[in-house]
């Protein structure tokens, strides 16, 4: 029997073979080849063996000749040898590709229609590794099922939780956050009609957006729209933005039984939040017009000739100065002495004769210490002053006999606000004033290196007079563009079909947006092109990337950004990655895809590649909160979009630098201490090795980091 079952098994296995053999040779005969418009679609390069890369390139030729239906056969074909999407993937030996079969198979489907299937393939292309080409097509199949369906019929609901409703701030900008839901897909979060990043479609979504403000009222609209382009009911918000601190004038005045009354009268656009005399809150409410009428005993004086008042406003402006009261021995009644309080340091303040013991209290006042002219008083800040912060907060004062018409900050008057009835008692008060002094102060952005400060005076009788300042705004050298992690730009390899080639404008544009989000250092084309003269090489020589470091090590560049184009007629989609050119590790890969007629939108796509690799590589700071020999413990995670091998800068502030009169504090100087790369990253924490030292000084616990 052993040999009946020989025979029956030899006779299976030539049956299996010739099926098999059948099969292949069908597999060939049905492929076709088609010719269109001069091109050849179904081919491939050598000999096809049936393997799952050979359907795969294939189904590519396929699909760029807009044969659908043989296109899908192959992607389904490759699917069933090797199924996971992926960049790199090995053919044989050192050879590579990349291999979306998944993704190709749903772009394929949703062109025959199948928008169900493309809806699976893509998502489950997704799910391997996310690429820019299968959102693109994933939103598309979404739409085209949904608007064929009907079945969406809500539009999305939204809900805001920044801002709140008549916020007001003193901000140079703001978050605008919240989250949105529909009963499929949101597509789009609109802030001022301009969307916010968003790439795939979701149910329910969080976004964050931030935007720069401007004095006076912002009006800030919030949508959300899906993808069938219904779109939520805006939400609209005022958002207040008010840099001017209260304007306070304060007289002072003898009243008997030891006391001294204190009147004048406080004003803020966007509403006081307190106002204190000499430490004390005056019961007022949120308006913007108060009229001071208080009480001081003199024995309860603190600073034994002075009375200090602050007065805050919602947006947490603040102006304070002081009320200057001497004593005196005149026999003339203290009622008919001509008193003024004044805010400032610069007048001068008449001190008690030697022997005297009678002591009453009065604010003093001569042609000494007030001139006939008027004048302009600021208070801490200097001509040629140097500052570590982006903004300086100006307060002063100005004194004039014949009345303020008008006082101006760089131009921006601070007395011309809305007519309304409380800016109106203010001024009416203003003008029965003893003397005209008042106090101002205001939040003014500086920008980098020189700025100047101008304050002008204009009084009812036609003076102008003028003060002005240079403030000097230094950047810590730890948060320069040069302390940033340094990137080489290369020009791009480009694969395009019957189209103009782009690899410079693409080049060109995206250098510039690098350049322009301030997050990196980038260097300049023309130290490449020198480079590559130097070293007898062609520009394409640097599409092979293991030259391509080695130029980057040449230019001290730390990072090298490096990619490819691959256009057709319709489309264009850039794939970027940027190597490190000490390990040759590739840090990050990122990817845009586009398909249109308007350059604009090719714009936008390469600004979007710019700014993905601005959040793979956000700028965070942390905290030293344990270390060890070389090994350090930061308070920064992957919540912080921390990343293994990302670079990190240790620095110490130290001491901050106080100005010697008012005492505010205008910044702080920073020492860098050494460089770190993470090691080992967790979700709130990371462990990191020191690389580098740059001081004699040792990292120790509570020191700072930053990412490079």
């Amino acid at each position: 029997m052993c040999w009946l079952y020989k025979k029956i098994y030899s006779i299976f296995f030539v049956f299996t073979v010739i099926f098999a053999f059948l099969q292949y040779s069908c597999a060939v005969k049905e492929s076709t080849v088609y010719e269109k418009d001069g091109m050849l679609y179904g081919t491939v390069d050598g000999l096809f063996k049936e393997k799952w890369n050979d359907y795969y390139l294939r189904g590519l030729s396929y699909s760029q000749g807009g044969f659908w239906q043989d296109a899908s056969s192959d992607f389904k074909q490759a699917i069933a040898q090797r199924d996971k999407d992926q960049r790199r993937a090995r053919t044989y030996g050192m050879h590579f590709i990349d291999y979306f079969p998944k993704r190709e198979l749903g772009i394929a489907c949703y062109h025959l229609g199948n928008h169900e299937e493309a809806i699976q393939s893509l998502e489950a292309s997704l799910s391997d590794f996310k690429t820019a080409r299968a959102v693109f097509y994933l939103n598309k199949a979404r739409q085209k099922l949904l608007k064929k369906t009907g079945l969406d019929t809500m539009p999305p609901t939204l809900a805001v939780v920044t801002p709140t409703r008549d916020y007001v701030t003193s901000s140079l900008s703001m978050n605008v956050s919240g989250s949105a839901h529909d009963d499929f897909y949101v597509s789009k979060i609109l802030v001022n009609g301009n969307p916010t990043s968003l790439e795939l479609s979701q149910k329910d979504v969080t976004f964050h957006k931030e935007i720069i403000l401007h004095d006076g009222k912002n009006l800030i609209t919030v949508q959300a729209e899906d993808l069938t382009e219904k779109k939520s009911p805006p939400v609209k918000f005022e958002v207040t933005v008010d840099r001017n601190g209260p304007l306070v004038f304060l007289e002072a005045r003898p009243d008997g039984n030891n006391t001294i009354h204190i009147s004048g009268a406080v004003f803020d656009s966007s509403a006081l939040s307190k106002v204190t005399i000499n430490n004390n809150n005056l019961p007022i409410g949120y308006k913007q017009f108060e009229k001071i009428n208080y009480y001081v005993r003199s024995d309860t004086l603190s600073g034994g000739n002075k009375i200090q008042f602050v007065a805050v406003d919602r947006a947490g402006n603040h102006t304070t100065g002081f009320i200057h009261v001497v004593s005196s021995t005149s026999s003339c009644p203290p009622s008919k002495l001509p008193l003024i309080a004044y805010s400032g340091e610069a007048l001068p303040v008449m001190k008690i004769p030697s022997g005297q013991t009678e002591r009453n209290f009065t604010a003093y006042h001569s042609q000494t210490s007030h001139p006939s002219q008027p004048y302009i008083q600021l208070k801490g800040c200097e001509d040629g002053q140097t500052v570590l912060s982006d903004t300086l907060f100006l307060e002063g004062f100005v004194y004039t006999p014949a009345g303020i018409k008008d006082i101006r900050v760089n131009g921006q008057s601070l007395l011309q606000s809305d007519m309304n009835k409380s800016f109106k008692a203010f001024l009416r008060e203003l003008g029965k004033s003893t003397r005209k002094t008042l106090s101002f102060s205001k939040l003014i952005q500086l920008h980098e290196k020189a700025n100047t400060v101008s304050v002008e005076l204009i009084d009812h009788k036609g003076l102008t007079i003028t003060k002005a300042v240079s403030v000097i705004r230094k950047i810590p050298a730890i948060r320069q563009v040069g302390s940033r992690l340094t990137v080489s730009i290369y020009p791009f390899r480009e694969s395009k079909q019957n189209t103009e080639p782009l690899a410079d404008y693409i080049e060109s544009f995206l250098t510039k947006c690098f350049v322009q989000q301030k997050r990196f250092n980038v260097l300049e084309r023309k130290q490449l092109e020198q480079l590559l003269t130097e070293q007898q090489l062609s520009q394409e020589s640097i599409f092979d990337q293991q030259t391509a470091i080695r130029l980057g090590r040449l230019m001290a560049s730390e990072t090298v950004l490096l990619g490819d184009i691959f256009t057709t007629e319709q489309s264009v989609e850039i794939i970027a990655r940027m190597v490190d050119t000490e390990t040759s590790l590739i840090l990050a890969e990122k990817d845009v895809y586009w398909e249109g007629e308007n350059l604009r939108g090719l714009r936008d796509a390469i600004g979007g590649l710019a700014l993905k690799f601005k959040q793979h590589f956000p700028l965070c700071e942390g905290t030293i909160i344990s270390k060890k020999l070389r090994s350090i413990t930061i308070d920064l995670g992957s919540s912080h979009s921390l990343c293994t091998g990302m670079k990190l800068l240790a620095f110490r502030e130290n001491d901050p630098l106080i100005h010697p009169v008012t005492k505010k504090i205008l910044g702080r100087k920073t020492e860098v201490l050494g460089l770190v790369t993470a090691t080992e990253v967790n979700k709130e924490f990371a462990k990191g090795k020191i690389l580098e030292k740059f001081t004699e000084r040792d990292l120790k616990i509570n020191d700072k980091v930053i990412t490079k």
